[in-house]
């Protein structure tokens, strides 16, 4: 069907009565709109391109400098019922010195990226946090930390809460070293419904998966610094970073 509409559209003009000065006029505007639509979006790769260059020449002094990579979510297999709902990533070191790796932490939700003020969510999308909610978020929790790694010890009847140890660990990343990979859950442990995706007011036709997370960690000289992050799952499986600080920022 779309194959053929080059010809539907020329056969449409043949039987108008539309000059063929005026068509001429109107495919030229055409072929200008798409042009500058296409070297919009070259034009923003581009930039987004010389932002990552930027900051790996900035990593290029004397210290760590650690970037989130390979950031990836299974979406489709939660959406069939094949798996939880989570992210996956790694970090990585670009600077030129050893990095101390202090706390992850990392919240994985749904939602459509609307501020509060514009368009609200429904459960199980989450309306998207802004930038004066970051800190509550994040804060160094049980339910959002991945590094040190924490497990429930102790739980009180009488008042419903759980007592949690951390684990006493070292991760030190050198210059240009991966990281092992991490994995943060979405609290949804529930095969989603076909109602949530498909029909009208469905709370997911919009929304995607998002990763908001902040890393601390020091230099050799003992200096500390954070990356805050901030990434978007596309349908193909892969999430990119969006958003500029706080939600994305380096320190």
């Amino acid at each position: 069907m779309w194959d053929d509409w080059p010809g539907r559209v020329w056969a449409a003009l043949w039987a108008s009565d539309i000059k063929w000065t005026d068509t001429a006029i109107v495919l030229f505007t055409f072929g200008q709109v798409w042009i500058g639509i296409r070297q919009t979006r070259i034009a923003r790769r581009q930039t987004e391109i010389a932002d990552r260059t930027r900051e790996i020449a900035i990593a290029a002094l004397n210290r760590p400098y650690i970037l989130v990579d390979q950031v990836s979510h299974n979406l489709s297999a939660w959406r069939d019922g094949r798996a939880l709902l989570s992210f996956e990533f790694k970090i990585r070191n670009y600077g030129t010195s050893p990095a101390v790796m202090r706390h992850v932490v990392a919240y994985g939700f749904l939602s459509s990226g609307t501020p509060r003020t514009k368009r609200p969510d429904t459960y199980p999308a989450e309306i998207f946090p802004g930038a004066d909610d970051i800190k509550d978020l994040l804060g160094d929790r049980p339910s959002v930390r991945i590094f040190p790694e924490v497990t429930p010890t102790v739980f009180d009847p009488e008042t419903g809460k759980v007592g949690f140890q951390g684990k006493s660990a070292t991760i030190i990343l050198r210059p240009g070293e991966d990281s092992v990979p991490f994995r943060r859950s979405v609290k949804i442990d529930v095969s989603p419904p076909a109602e949530w995706f498909e029909g009208t007011g469905a709370p997911l036709a919009n929304a995607t998966p998002w990763l908001l997370g902040r890393i601390a960690y020091d230099g050799v000289s003992g200096q500390r610094h954070h990356t805050s992050f901030c990434f978007r799952g596309r349908s193909d499986g892969v999430a990119e970073e969006k958003g500029d600080a706080p939600y994305n920022e380096r320190t």
